[in-house]
């Protein structure tokens, strides 16, 4: 009975010691986002690439967040220049599994994205990078990029909105009757 328990403690020891050397091995980032007083910002990124890669960074929009934005990826740069070239940079909707936004076409070392809202708060997102390491005799790199979601406009802003063109249009039909 003693071995047994002591079998069972020295494994789950043995678990979250591999488990806690993974994590801290790990190399990507983010996306976190921050609010910014208008806007919410998230940067990303991997600081360890080796060779070729497709890094996913799935994440669910912030409270409130929804309207357009866009983001930019860029290489890291050693002495010698930048360290990496990216091929592909997309903006993926998982949970309906269509693309919102990608980046030009062709591999260089920045690339970077546009999108119309409204996005569906409810849904699932991704940022999905590819590219590799550049050939120039780096043993490894990076990239880094940057998001922007713009807030979802109440209601009450449509409203003020509406009211504000009613004004006007009655401004210029009240000026029209004078001249």
């Amino acid at each position: 009975m003693k071995n047994s328990l002591r079998v069972k403690v020295l494994s789950i020891l043995a678990v979250l010691c591999f488990g806690m050397g993974s994590a801290n091995a790990a190399s990507l980032y983010g996306p976190s986002f921050s609010h910014n007083g208008a806007n919410w910002d998230a940067i990303f990124g991997d600081n360890h690439v080796t060779g070729l890669f497709n890094d996913i960074f799935p994440f669910y929009l912030p409270a409130g967040a929804g309207g357009d934005g866009g983001g930019s990826v860029i290489s890291g740069f050693a002495s010698t220049g930048p360290d990496v070239f990216i091929s592909k940079f997309t903006f993926f909707d998982i949970t309906t599994n269509t693309i919102i936004a990608t980046g030009t076409p062709g591999a260089g070392i920045f690339k970077h994205i546009s999108f119309p809202g409204p996005l569906n708060p409810t849904d699932h997102y991704a940022l999905i990078v590819k590219g590799g390491l550049l050939p120039s005799g780096h043993g490894s790199g990076s990239f880094a990029g940057n998001f922007h979601i713009s807030p979802v406009p109440e209601p009450e802003t449509y409203a003020m909105l509406l009211a504000g063109l009613g004004l006007l249009g009655f401004m210029a039909r009240r000026r029209k009757e004078y001249v």
